[in-house]
């Protein structure tokens, strides 16, 4: 299957946001504002790097998202029983 629809998505990428972000704040409330922690600079710059990098995975994956949803062709089997459309054969 191909890239989906925003609208297909919406709910979906809604929900990793949310998780993404309560993650890293829970992280953020329980290391970084805790001196028991030993947090250097470098690491909260690594870590930025990598948080950046997969929200901007995201964000691309969002650009390339058609805006509507996919036309749905219900082309439904013939009379009989299949898909073929030309003259059907009549059984003696």
């Amino acid at each position: 299957m191909g890239i989906r629809s925003w609208p297909e998505e919406r709910a979906e990428i809604a929900m990793w946001l949310s998780g993404y972000l309560t993650m890293y704040t829970k992280w953020v409330d329980r290391i970084l504002d805790n001196d028991d922690h030993d947090v250097t600079k470098n690491k909260i710059i690594d870590l930025l790097s990598e948080w950046i990098a997969k929200l901007e995975e995201e964000r691309t994956k969002i650009m390339r998202m058609s805006d509507t949803l996919p036309e749905v062709h219900n082309e439904a089997p013939n009379v009989y029983g299949d898909d073929d459309y030309a003259t059907p054969k009549i059984k003696d």
